[in-house]
């Protein structure tokens, strides 16, 4: 395990878990801020494919995040289960939702 390093990393751990109905192509992204640039860094990204309600969608351990970011966002995406048309044979992808969550770690 890798541990902190003070004035450069801290180490940060995410669980995330679905509380709701079963959700299907769930993709998890995970970003840090950049110093003087709107640009976002990315730290990670998992596709996950189907959760059922209550089962964890990612467990991310021991992950280092650099002391001079001031901010991570955490972007899960998800559909709804794919459905027939009223032909009975077109497959219709179901509709695309995602959630958005700002951490700012280094704030007291």
């Amino acid at each position: 395990m890798i541990k902190s390093k003070p004035g450069v990393f801290d180490v940060y751990s995410l669980e995330i878990k679905n509380n709701g109905h079963t959700l299907h192509n769930v993709t998890v992204e995970v970003y840090r801020d950049e110093p003087n640039s709107l640009t976002k860094f990315g730290l990670f990204s998992n596709p996950i494919g189907t959760i059922k309600q209550g089962q964890i969608i990612l467990l991310h351990k021991n992950f280092p995040l650099s002391v001079k970011a001031k901010e991570v966002e955490v972007i899960v995406s998800w559909q709804d289960e794919s459905k027939l048309a009223r032909d009975g044979k077109t497959k219709l992808e179901g509709r695309k939702y995602k959630q958005s969550f700002i951490f700012k770690p280094n704030s007291q």
